[in-house]
């Protein structure tokens, strides 16, 4: 029994909803219960100096901690590509003991850096 294309339901058309139109409040024709005069805050209030101007409270400026890890990396990569080229202009086996002591030196030096970047301070 196969169902048939003429008994399924077709889904129900959508109707956009329209929004009610905005009816205006009518005026106010008494004052409010608790009538004061409005006061502006901003222009009685006394302007003070900005805290960066004040004497003795200058802050230094903030120092990009990651510089130090893009520098120690971008040197290493160019360490590593100069004894490469040492190593295919030598074309020796025992060049490569001198070579591996100064990489794993160099890796080293930047997984130091990278824990210290991440050392936040706190003691656990």
């Amino acid at each position: 029994m196969e169902p048939r294309l003429e008994h399924l339901q077709q889904p129900a058309p959508r109707t956009r909803r329209t929004a009610a139109p905005r009816v205006a409040r009518p005026g106010r024709t008494s004052p409010p219960a608790r009538s004061r005069p409005r006061q502006d805050h901003h222009a009685t209030r006394p302007k003070s100096p900005p805290a960066a101007a004040a004497p003795g409270n200058e802050s230094p400026p903030l120092r990009d901690r990651g510089i130090s890890l893009l520098t120690i990396f971008t040197a290493a990569t160019l360490l590593i590509v100069a004894l490469v080229c040492v190593v295919g202009s030598v074309d020796r086996w025992w060049i490569l003991i001198p070579v591996m002591a100064v990489d794993f030196a160099v890796t080293g030096a930047v997984l130091a850096v990278m824990v210290r970047l991440l050392d936040d301070g706190s003691k656990s």
